[in-house]
């Protein structure tokens, strides 16, 4: 799928989220993205943060993503928890969310929907359409599967990203049917990414979490 698509894969869950729930204009600099840990102790005793590591926001993929924005405009909401201080941890939609601070940063040229002319950035995406989930309605179990869900079938995870989610899930007590159960995913599957990871020598896990392989 083309790293400039916006809309065209939106899962059965989400699409019913999008269906059921509150949208609302929000400030753009009012949503916060969670921060990946970085030692791997914290990255262990965390369950909610984006499953994508940095290194999935390669820049050419990211300017083909805003482009695509520039000129078609956010054709999917992003997806926000409330946290009652007029603050939202992002959910879904990081990768959409980050061509748009991009556009804004450089105050470039965007597409406005409503006169189909073309404005600066800063003005079209001050705000932005966002799904808003109440935290009563939306734990870091449930943020986490719909990361998981969003991202893995809009631009795929890479194999690291993959490993790291089951083992840090795995770290914080899950049992594998858990685990698989949470991640959508048949039981061979995590069978087969845990075997597969286990025989990796540590150089070439390292290699893959640095994107030098994938």
């Amino acid at each position: 799928m083309s790293a400039a698509d916006t809309s065209v894969f939106v899962t059965e869950e989400i699409k019913e989220i999008i269906q059921q729930g509150c949208f609302r204009q929000i400030p753009l600099d009012s949503i916060v993205i969670v921060d990946r840990p970085t030692s791997s102790k914290d990255r262990a005793e965390t369950l909610f943060f984006n499953p994508r590591s940095s290194q999935g926001f390669d820049p050419a993929s990211m300017a083909e993503l805003e482009s695509a924005i520039a000129t078609d405009g956010l054709l999917q909401p992003i997806g926000v928890r409330d946290r009652g201080d007029e603050t939202y941890d992002l959910i879904w939609g990081e990768r959409r969310l980050r061509a748009i601070r991009g556009l804004v940063d450089r105050d470039e040229p965007v597409r406005f929907e409503t006169d189909g002319e073309m404005h600066p950035a800063s003005q079209v995406y001050s705000s932005v359409m966002c799904r808003i989930l109440l935290e009563s309605e939306c734990d870091d179990e449930r943020a986490l599967r719909l990361a998981w869900i969003e991202n893995d079938n809009r631009v795929a995870l890479s194999n690291a990203d993959v490993f790291d989610l089951c083992y840090r899930l795995q770290s914080l007590k899950y049992e594998r049917k858990q685990i698989c159960e949470l991640l959508k995913q048949p039981a061979s599957w995590l069978s087969h990414t845990f075997a597969f990871k286990e025989k990796l020598p540590p150089q070439v896990y390292q290699m893959l979490r640095e994107g030098e392989i994938s």
